[in-house]
């Protein structure tokens, strides 16, 4: 089971899997602090039922301060502590690189895009 997100341009494409996207919604979360993406909207970003973004301006400067943040917090792998267990384990985690893979996304994906 992953996500498939599709942009507006045909032909872009980014998938994680379910361990791998709830950390790339917390990390839009970290990075965009409510401005573009209210809660609501990153909330139903964990559904596959095609919630997203649907303007390229708002998706270049989500793809900036994703950026950003990912370089200023996240050496080679984040896994973020609210998805911690009991035991201090945590099963959702994504690499640097994957993270950096969806900006690119971002910033190629068009008019918006959405999550299935």
């Amino acid at each position: 089971m992953g996500m498939d997100v599709y942009g507006a341009n045909e032909g872009t494409y980014f998938r994680a899997n379910c361990w791998g996207w709830r950390p790339i919604i917390e990390a839009i979360w970290e990075a965009d602090k409510e401005e573009l993406l209210s809660d609501a909207l990153l909330c139903a970003m964990g559904y596959n039922d095609g919630a997203g973004l649907r303007d390229e301006t708002d998706c270049h400067e989500l793809a900036d301060k994703l950026e950003r943040w990912v370089n200023a917090n996240v050496e080679d792998t984040y896994s973020p502590d609210v998805f911690k267990n009991e035991d201090g384990s945590n099963y959702y985690s994504t690499s640097k690189d994957h993270l950096l893979e969806f900006v690119t996304f971002l910033r190629e994906c068009g008019e918006g895009f959405e999550v299935w």
